[in-house]
């Protein structure tokens, strides 16, 4: 990562273990925002409750992971 960029390098080689092609590239990645909506005190945990008892809540969270999962960023499962 470099400034909120991916940073893609390749190399290839033939089959005589030459190098024949090099290259970098800086991809820009799509902004994020998750925001919890709701009135009344936070607490540590609260999301997972709602992820282990909704269905619908699991199915936003595990495609919105899954996404994350491809890119370094950010992997929800790891947020507690």
């Amino acid at each position: 990562m470099r400034d909120g960029n991916i940073v893609v390098s390749i190399e290839t080689t033939n089959s005589n273990g030459d190098k024949v092609l090099t290259g970098s590239a800086e991809v820009k990645q799509p902004t994020a925002v998750y925001v919890f909506t709701g009135q009344g005190s936070q607490e540590p945990g609260m999301g997972m409750d709602l992820y282990n008892s909704s269905p619908a809540a699991r199915a936003v969270w595990d495609g919105a992971d899954t996404y994350l999962m491809a890119s370094p960023s950010l992997v929800l499962s790891g947020v507690t």
